[in-house]
């Protein structure tokens, strides 16, 4: 999953593009997985970095418009301090979709 859409959401802000970051990429990831193996909580991992979380039973098809309509979640994507970010989603045994998304400095 790319930088697309956050990266369009920041253009209309006339915010500068958000650039890939691996290491964002590895952490979530893991995080994905984890939730994914436990069934989640919608819990968020600390860290340096703000973060975002979905998971939806109907698969992964709405996450990016429902962080569009969260103010919470679309305030951290297009916040103006970001400079790199990494979204993944991961489909558990079940077809429930968890992603997430970090962005940092």
């Amino acid at each position: 999953m790319g930088l697309d859409v956050a990266n369009g959401w920041r253009a209309e802000l006339g915010r500068a593009a958000l650039a890939w970051s691996n290491s964002l990429y590895t952490g979530a990831c893991a995080w994905a997985t984890h939730l994914a193996e436990l069934g989640g909580n919608g819990s968020h991992q600390a860290g340096p970095y703000g973060e975002v979380i979905y998971g939806n039973s109907n698969g992964c098809g709405g996450m990016w418009n429902s962080w569009r309509n969260s103010s919470a979640h679309y305030n951290g994507i297009t916040g103006e301090s970001f400079t790199i970010a990494a979204f993944v989603t991961v489909t558990d045994s079940n077809g429930k979709c968890w992603a997430v998304g970090r962005m940092a400095l």
